[in-house]
Formats: C-alpha cells, sequence, structure tokens
C-alpha cells in the first residue's frame, strides 16, 4: 500500500538529478561543475517534495534531511538549501542503507562502525568458547558465520573500494574470532588460524561476495545496476586510484573473465501464477536403492500400455571430467549437444528437458501429424522436483514451465513430466544415456550458454584456489604446514570435548602455552631438563626419550607430526591419551 501510495513521487526530481529510494528512504543524487545551477536543481527537487507531501498527506521530517557534498577540493561552499522552511544541514558524513559514506568516499567512518558492532557481536563467542564447558568449534564457527560475519559482509561489495590500509583495520575482528573458535594460542601465525579453521581471509572473502554478485546482476540485465558494470565504456585507470567503481575492480580479479560466459536468456513469459501447472508424474514413489530391476520394468510396460496414444520422448544429461553433454530422443529421433565443461549434470538434465520441448514443439507444429499428446521420461527427480515449485529461481525452469503452458493454452498439446529410476535397463532411458556422453566429445554438437547457478559454482572458486595457492608458497619454518597441505576444514578438529579440540589446535599450530609462554613473559625460551634443547611440540611427541613407553603404549607408529597429527579421529585419541598419561595434557 504504502508503494501504491508513492508511486507518483519520482514525478518530483528535477533532471539531471536523479532519485533512489527504499521504503520510506529517499536519497537524491546529482553531479556537476557548476554549483549554482546544482543548487537550483536540487532546490527545485526539494519544493517538489513538499508540495507533493502537502498534496498527498505523506510527511516528510526535516530534521532528517540532510546533504553531503562529495568533492576532494578543500574550503568549497556547500549549496543553500531549504527544505520546509528549514535549511538542509550538510554533513561531513552520511548513512543510507546502513552505510556510512564520508565526503571523500575512503570509507574510514564505516570500518570504524562496522568494526565496533563486531566486536559487540562476538562477546558472544567469548562466552560460549570456555575451555572447560564450551561449545564445540563446528557450532561456534556457524555462530560467527551466522552472528558476525554477516555485520561484515553487508556493503563488503560498496566499501571495498576503500585503501587496503583501511581495509586492514577489519582483519583483527576476522582472526580474533578464529582464534576464540579454535582456541588457539595468542602467538599463533594468523595464516595458520585461518588455516586450521577453514576460514579465507576477508581480503579473498571480499572477493568471493563481489563475484557473485556480478554473475548475479548478468542474469539480471533488467536491474539499473547491470548497466553501470556491463556497459562497453572506456575507463581511465589513472583518474580512479582509490576508491575504484565496482566495474573495473571486477577486472582486477585474476582469472575472472566473465566475458567469455554468455547466460541462458530468459524468454518473455506469463507471471508464475498465472502460468499452468505442469503434469508431472512418478513411475514409482518408493526410494531408488530399494527398486528391483524386473519390477520397475514391469512398471514401465504397464505405464506404457495405458499411454499407447501418446509420443514416447527421452532425455537425459551426462558429465565427466572437462566435459558435459545432455540428449533428448522424440519418437525415437536422436538428439546430441555438448555442453559448455562448466555446467553440472544437474544443469545438462535441465537444458536437456528445455531442449527437448522446444523440439516437440517444432515437431506439433512444422509437420503435418496429428500428435498432440507427449510424454517426456526423465531420470532426474530434482529436476521435476523443480518444476513443481510455485517461484523457482532458475530461469531455465521459468522457461520451461513458460513453453509447458504455452504449449498446452496456444497449441492445444498434451505433455506430461515422468520420472523413471536410472540404470533400469529401459530401453530409452539406456539410449539417450549413452547419447549424452558420446556428445561429450561429439565434434558436430553445439556448444550452449550456461545457467547462473553453474557460472557462481565456477567462479566462486577462484578466492579459494588463490588462498591456496598462498598456503602452498608458506615456508617450511610455518609448522602447520609440514602437518596441513590443503585449506580444507578436518573433520578430526571438532572433538566431543571442548578441552581436546582447544589443545589439537594448539598441537598442529605449534604453539602452546608450555613452548610459547615465554614471549607474553619476556623470558627465555624453555628447554628440556632431559635433553638440554628447547622445548617443542615435535620434541615432546616425536623425540623426547622420557616418553617412549608412552608412544609405544598409544601406537605411536610414526614418529612424524603429519602422521600423529593427521586428519585421522583413532590416531588423534591416540595422541590425547598419550597427553593425559604424560602429565603434560593441562601444560599444553
Amino acid at each position: 500500500m504504502f508503494s501504491i501510495a508513492t508511486c507518483d513521487i519520482f514525478d518530483c526530481v528535477t533532471p539531471p538529478a536523479i532519485c533512489n529510494m527504499f521504503v520510506d528512504d529517499i536519497c537524491v543524487l546529482i553531479s556537476g561543475k557548476q554549483m549554482n545551477q546544482v543548487q537550483l536543481t536540487l532546490q527545485n527537487t526539494l519544493d517538489n517534495f513538499d508540495n507533493w507531501s502537502k498534496k498527498n498527506g505523506l510527511d516528510f521530517s526535516a530534521s532528517k534531511t540532510v546533504a553531503i557534498n562529495f568533492n576532494r577540493k578543500r574550503n568549497l561552499p556547500n549549496p543553500q538549501l531549504t527544505f520546509k522552511n528549514t535549511a538542509v544541514q550538510f554533513e561531513g558524513t552520511m548513512k543510507w542503507l546502513g552505510i556510512h559514506f564520508d565526503r571523500k568516499f575512503d570509507f574510514k567512518n564505516h570500518i570504524e562502525a562496522i568494526k565496533i558492532k563486531a566486536l559487540k557481536a562476538m562477546n558472544v563467542l567469548k562466552i560460549l568458547s570456555h575451555q572447560s564447558w564450551g561449545l564445540n568449534r563446528k557450532l561456534l564457527h556457524r555462530l560467527y558465520q551466522a552472528y558476525v560475519r554477516p555485520i561484515l559482509d553487508y556493503g563488503a561489495i560498496v566499501y571495498s573500494a576503500a585503501k587496503p590500509n583501511v581495509l586492514k583495520k577489519l582483519d583483527p575482528v576476522h582472526n580474533t574470532a578464529i582464534r576464540t573458535i579454535s582456541g588457539a594460542f595468542r602467538t599463533s601465525p594468523i595464516k595458520s588460524l585461518l588455516v586450521d579453521c577453514g576460514e579465507m581471509p576477508l581480503e579473498n572473502r571480499r572477493e568471493l561476495l563481489i563475484i557473485n554478485h556480478v554473475v548475479k546482476l548478468m542474469d539480471s540485465p533488467q536491474k539499473p545496476t547491470y548497466n553501470l558494470v556491463f556497459q562497453n565504456i572506456p575507463i581511465n585507470t589513472i583518474k580512479y586510484s582509490k576508491p575504484m567503481p565496482l566495474r573495473l575492480r571486477i577486472k582486477y580479479i585474476e582469472n575472472f573473465n566473465f566475458d567469455t560466459y554468455r547466460l541462458i536468456p530468459a524468454d518473455q513469459h506469463e507471471p508464475p501464477w498465472l502460468l499452468a501447472p505442469p503434469v508431472i508424474q512418478f513411475l514409482t514413489t518408493q526410494p531408488k536403492q530399494g527398486l528391483i530391476q524386473e519390477e520397475c520394468l514391469q512398471n514401465f510396460r504397464e505405464f506404457q500400455h495405458l499411454n499407447m496414444d501418446h509420443v514416447m520422448c527421452y532425455s537425459d544429461g551426462s558429465k565427466s571430467d572437462g566435459a558435459t553433454g545432455c540428449a533428448f530422443m522424440i519418437d525415437k529421433k536422436m538428439h546430441k549437444i555438448k555442453l559448455s565443461p562448466i555446467c553440472t549434470s544437474y544443469s545438462a538434465e535441465m537444458i536437456a528437458i528445455y531442449l527437448c520441448m522446444k523440439e516437440i514443439q517444432k515437431y506439433a507444429i512444422n509437420t503435418n501429424n496429428n500428435h498432440r499428446k507427449f510424454i517426456l521420461f526423465t531420470d532426474s527427480k530434482s529436476s521435476l522436483q523443480t518444476y513443481q515449485r510455485l517461484f523457482p529461481n532458475s530461469t531455465l525452469c521459468l522457461n520451461v514451465k513458460n513453453l509447458l503452458s504455452e504449449l498446452k493454452l496456444k497449441y492445444g498439446l498434451s505433455i506430461k513430466l515422468v520420472w523413471i529410476p536410472g540404470h533400469m535397463n529401459i530401453s530409452g532411458n539406456c539410449a539417450v544415456d549413452l547419447a549424452a556422453k558420446q556428445a561429450q566429445t561429439s565434434p558436430d554438437a553445439e556448444i550452449l550458454n550456461v545457467t547462473h547457478t553453474d557460472l557462481k559454482s565456477f567462479f566462486k572458486k577462484i578466492p579459494s584456489e588463490k588462498w591456496k595457492l598462498t598456503w602452498s608458497y608458506e615456508t617450511c619454518d610455518n609448522k602447520l604446514k609440514n602437518i596441513k597441505q590443503d585449506t580444507k576444514y578436518w573433520a578430526s578438529s571438532t572433538r566431543n570435548i571442548r578441552k581436546e579440540e582447544v589443545v589439537l589446535t594448539r598441537l598442529r599450530i605449534g604453539h602452546s602455552l608450555l613452548t610459547h609462554k615465554f614471549l607474553l613473559d619476556r623470558q627465555e625460551p624453555p628447554t628440556c631438563n632431559n635433553c638440554q634443547v628447547l622445548i617443542t611440540i615435535k620434541h615432546i611427541l616425536c623425540d623426547c626419550p622420557l616418553y617412549q613407553t608412552f608412544r609405544r603404549k598409544n601406537n605411536f607408529t610414526e614418529l612424524t607430526l603429519s602422521s600423529l597429527l593427521r586428519d585421522d579421529s583413532t590416531q588423534i585419541d591416540n595422541v590425547m591419551r598419550f597427553l593425559r598419561q604424560t602429565k603434560l595434557f593441562k601444560l599444553i
């Protein structure tokens, strides 16, 4: 109702000014070199807003109306503006939709604000991470992802244009949260902390958010931001040192070559609630694991006999390493299509159904036959379940539903989508399955565009791969690098006892209370009374002869840290038992 009441409010804006509105927050923007012209345009717009409010009965708050002059010049006078007989105040910062904008666009105030907010939210983590009765790492990590990290993520696409030294002010918040979750010692290296917890640095995280946003824009050309990002206008890179616009920042993301891919376009269709619902059936409701091939074939023959007046169609998709293909068959005529290698098997199934619908349209309309009933068999249950949703997120799914509705209402075609279990020796399904595999390497097949979800899944690997590459360059001086070569989270890091999680983290990183407390106390490093060497995690677990008997009792077969502290819960149990028997557990 509010949107209907304010639908004509944009008529109040005097060009070249533009207006943005979110619920009841309105922002008017204008740029220009002549301050008197800018002042005249803005004043006319404010007067129009005042007249509109008197006419429609919706009042504006003059006390909350503020202005900001974005410029880098010194002593530049602000225009004199009035609204509702009150002078408009010009401020150095302004909050719009949760983001603090400052006069120079350096986002220092915004980053300070979200840093304070995130630190307050992190108090929950500190309370629930007690080493004696605290939550386990998995739950603490989920709590961080749901309660603290969204504060850092919100608006990252905008404020990531700030200078690197400004953005680094948020790193201590992220690092402190990871240290709290893992229970690592305070001297632990930051890179080891993040790898042990499987949480990428904020720099890579911001790149991931930008990639997700840009790929989503590619699927929404109707949005105003689309032209700002993808319009082909030359950019003067010298002019934009900092802050850089989004369309320039995405060009600096390594391997993010989105220009080489095109999304499957959305067809013109009616609103989802006006589309005729598709006719979907399942050959059986039993789980596929419990099906018997003979019974499945018998059910299929009975179904086929009851629908002898229908044209039988089959579709299937296939994916292997570096290749994807799909195929469909209409009245024993096979069609093979080679797809982009980034497409998933699910997308291949969806594309096969969509292309089959297109071919049915040609088959029924452009040929002289009386076929008006079709059955399309597919072994992709997830695809059919997607079509059952009233508001699917997939553009391809909307295209299929629109095409099915059009074929039914406009051309009088009856099309049923039927799920059949795969690999049950159904001849039609076996034929399209073989054809889909052959299409992967077919030189004559056509390569189609990709779906939004495929492109998003493909590009979202870039920040994680970059982080993984940085970790691979880490020197051998990093103790965790000698144990853990990848950046994935190890399942063995989650234990039933919180104290064991803390001890395990400190063992793997190599920094513990016993070995590195001297740094905080400003004392000399501790030495082993028996061996007269520095006490390290390796010396305790592998070298010191005082604990040789305990090693044999706990099956320490290979005396290396990479073997003792690997991702193996059974081996970790042995290490914990060893530490308790040697009275070192509480000292770690």
